[in-house]
């Protein structure tokens, strides 16, 4: 008995040659007469002579290499669709939802890896901004009736005011909340006006950009190209920051107005007056908590979250604020983000009897 490379031999009789295949050594047993010769495991019998013994051993030889490649490319091509059906049962197994957000996955990162670049897409807000400034200053100083800008006998008609002041041939008095009469009255008009026109694409935006479940279609179609429907927590926050910091200008200018002409009691005499203060009032409960790094850190985000919701409430004052286009621009954009929300909240949520939550952190 022969033991070599791990293969044992039972060769009590016969020739053995050893041979080197691919680093290791195997024996060849040769048998004489009519014993049983072994090659590669088959069976041959025969003769054998000194003169044969030499191509009994090259057959062997080639039919061990032959049978150790096969067996190596068999074991590979197993392994190979071992990993290949493995690999198709784990996307069976996938839902939709979950392929799609491995397809956003390397979305993303092909996005970060590619560079973003510095114009975002919602650039293009601030443009419609730019354009609405520039509607309020026509609308302010375009002659009547294309605009607010109203000789001394037209505005002596309407009642409010006796004409204009301070030698001023045109001046604004349409109705009493906005009548300003002299040069300082106007540019605080015009400040307050234009603060608030300028906002107004940012107030569609900001409960636009909280519609998750209209966002969550949105993601899905074509307008993925242009709009990271991903990116709209940021476009809240920022356009948020820039809405209640304006508020707070839109209202000081106003205020201001009314206090240097004797107006002040229009802050409660008058649905505009009352609609605003409220909004005043309401807007740093709704913006603060959330900016303020101070007052984040001593309130929690329970506390904070329904303070925000406050957005809902200063939305409905809007729409008494002004007699004008505002019904639309606010009322549509926040009756938008209150259906969306009570399809999520009614519709999208799933009952999970039994649930275990784990919270993964330090340890």
């Amino acid at each position: 008995m022969q033991q070599t490379n791990n293969r044992t031999i039972n060769a009590p009789d016969a020739v053995a040659e050893e041979i080197d295949i691919e680093g290791g050594y195997y024996t060849l047993p040769v048998s004489f007469g009519d014993e049983n010769h072994s090659d590669s495991g088959n069976p041959v019998r025969g003769s054998c002579s000194d003169g044969s013994l030499s191509t009994l051993a090259k057959r062997s030889v080639a039919a061990v290499k032959k049978t150790i490649g096969t067996s190596s490319k068999t074991k590979k091509q197993t392994k190979e669709t071992e990993e290949s059906r493995v690999l198709r049962m784990n996307v069976r197994r996938m839902s939709l939802s979950t392929r799609t957000s491995l397809a956003e996955r390397d979305h993303v990162e092909l996005y970060e890896k590619n560079g973003s670049s510095r114009v975002k897409w919602w650039h293009a807000i601030f443009f419609f901004s730019g354009i609405s400034v520039l509607c309020c200053l026509c609308q302010l100083f375009l002659p009547y009736p294309y605009g607010l800008m109203m000789t001394s006998t037209q505005i002596a008609e309407v009642g409010i005011a006796p004409g204009c002041g301070g030698g001023l041939e045109r001046c604004i008095c349409p109705r009493e909340t906005i009548c300003a009469t002299d040069t300082l009255s106007i540019i605080l008009l015009a400040l307050a006006r234009c603060s608030a026109f300028f906002d107004y694409p940012l107030y569609m935006m900001m409960f636009l950009s909280k519609c998750h479940n209209i966002n969550n279609v949105c993601r899905r179609t074509v307008l993925r190209e242009w709009i990271d429907f991903g990116d709209m927590h940021k476009v809240h926050r920022l356009f948020g920051i820039i809405v209640g910091i304006e508020t707070m200008f839109h209202s000081f200018f106003h205020m201001l107005r009314w206090g240097l002409n004797a107006d002040i009691d229009l802050l409660w005499k008058t649905t505009t007056g009352i609609s605003g203060l409220a909004a005043f009032m309401i807007t740093p409960l709704i913006c603060w908590p959330m900016v303020i790094p101070a007052i984040k850190e001593r309130l929690a985000f329970e506390v904070r979250k329904g303070l925000h919701y406050l957005s809902i409430v200063w939305a409905i004052t809007l729409l008494f604020h002004s007699k004008s286009r505002i019904y639309y621009l606010i009322g549509i954009p926040a009756l938008m983000y209150m259906v969306d929300y009570l399809f999520g909240y009614l519709v999208r949520n799933s009952l999970i009897e039994n649930a275990f939550f784990e919270r993964y952190g330090e340890n």
